[in-house]
């Protein structure tokens, strides 16, 4: 019964999917291509909702977003980060260059406005600081990652400062967001996409739970302007750990830690 359920699941996850790629497809096709140059934020943020809801997951926020342009930033356990995230408000993501080539999803990834850098190269990481900063002086708000990989959401990695770059260069705020995936008896343990999985083995995982939380929390902006980028990401990564660990904050040494263990 279990089997079949998921089955189900995974066809309808599949088909919505494909409704996603018709979507883009027409987008840019056309007349429409000279239109939009990206797909429409709308079409973005109820195609996001719509899979999240398919995937059962139930997207919980706490503290408000900005509402001008700023640069956010969040801790990573999830591939569900991204379209949780996506589903209560547009953004423009940055992803590792490895999303690119997943099966669909990293093609519509492509097609909604994400930018692509490549892991551990200081000339790209620099490069993207320049195109999130021309980015977010178009009025686009940017989201990256800057742990610069997941976790199982028990830990909290230092963040690198690099690309806080662009918020001192467009002078725009930094607003941190925590993210955490809870259960009755604690965090869930199906859902942190770590380590050599395969996306499509912890897709099949995911369609197995009855129902995953994802918790959201928008923390305080912080300002960009007079602080050097090192100083920036600490600040955010603070505003994240006293979120995530409350009872905790006085092992919390991100200048001189490579991660934060409860």
């Amino acid at each position: 019964m279990k089997l079949l359920l998921k089955s189900f699941k995974l066809l309808c996850v599949l088909s919505h999917i494909v409704l996603g790629m018709l979507l883009a497809g027409i987008a840019f096709s056309g007349v429409f291509k000279r239109m939009f140059p990206q797909l429409p934020p709308r079409i973005v943020q109820w195609w996001s909702a719509g899979l999240c809801a398919l995937l059962k997951v139930r997207v919980r926020v706490s503290g408000e977003a900005s509402k001008t342009t700023v640069l956010y930033v969040a801790n990573h356990i999830s591939w569900i980060d991204i379209f949780a995230l996506l589903s209560v408000g547009y953004v423009r993501f940055v992803a590792k260059q490895e999303v690119k080539s997943w099966v669909a999803l990293g093609w519509l990834s492509a097609r909604s406005g994400t930018l692509f850098v490549r892991r551990g190269q200081f000339e790209a990481a620099a490069l993207a600081s320049d195109v999130m900063a021309k980015s977010l002086c178009a009025g686009d708000s940017i989201l990256f990652f800057p742990e610069g990989t997941s976790t199982d959401g028990t830990a909290l990695k230092r963040f690198h400062a690099r690309m806080f770059q662009a918020a001192i260069q467009t002078q725009l705020p930094v607003q941190p967001i925590a993210l955490q995936y809870p259960t009755a008896t604690g965090l869930n343990q199906v859902v942190p996409f770590i380590g050599d999985q395969g996306f499509v083995s912890h897709l099949w995982q995911i369609l197995g739970e009855r129902e995953i939380i994802a918790q959201l929390h928008y923390c305080p902006v912080i300002s960009s302007i007079g602080v050097r980028r090192r100083e920036l990401a600490d600040q955010a990564y603070y505003s994240v750990a006293k979120v995530l660990f409350p009872n905790n904050l006085g092992l919390l040494e991100p200048q001189r830690k490579e991660a934060y263990y409860p």
